[in-house]
């Protein structure tokens, strides 16, 4: 492969230019979409949870990774800390929360060609609701003023 055909598969993301958007899903906490890729429903995003947050329960219709940045965050007694990689290739059912201190996550969410599913929320009603590829694409690069234009239920299921 030339440095050309390299050039135009090669992309340089810069994390610190995307802005941190309000989670409106999930109090206390922020997230940044750093890329989406449609074709493969390739989700790639930064996720902060403040102390004391917990998320709602919820599976994956995808291969899902969290690469642990900064602080710690938990699945009922497994700890994840700085340096630790949560991998995750099932719909089982999880929870992640955060105890007295905040955490950082760099997650990516695989689905693979035709499989737009990626993340299947559940409700305490017993309710549920699924986060496609499409969701992600319509936060990627935008401002929270933006996000606050956007109709979420739209984007859901």
């Amino acid at each position: 492969m030339g440095i050309d055909a390299l050039s135009q598969e090669l992309s340089r993301i810069e994390s610190d230019s995307v802005p941190w958007l309000t989670y409106p899903l999930i109090e206390n906490s922020q997230f940044k979409v750093l890329k989406v890729n449609e074709e493969t429903n390739t989700v790639i995003l930064k996720f902060r949870m403040g102390p004391n947050v917990v998320t709602p329960r919820h599976g994956h219709h995808c291969v899902a990774t969290a690469y642990t940045l900064a602080g710690a965050w938990y699945y009922g007694d497994l700890e994840f800390r700085a340096g630790d990689i949560a991998f995750e290739n099932t719909l089982e059912i999880h929870q992640p929360i955060t105890r007295g201190e905040s955490a950082e996550l760099l997650t990516t969410f695989i689905g693979g060609r035709g499989n737009d599913r990626l993340l299947e929320e559940h409700a305490d009603d017993g309710s549920s609701h699924v986060l496609r590829t499409r969701f992600f694409k319509a936060m990627e690069g935008i401002t929270n003023e933006q996000l606050a234009l956007l109709d979420l239920q739209s984007l859901i299921n």
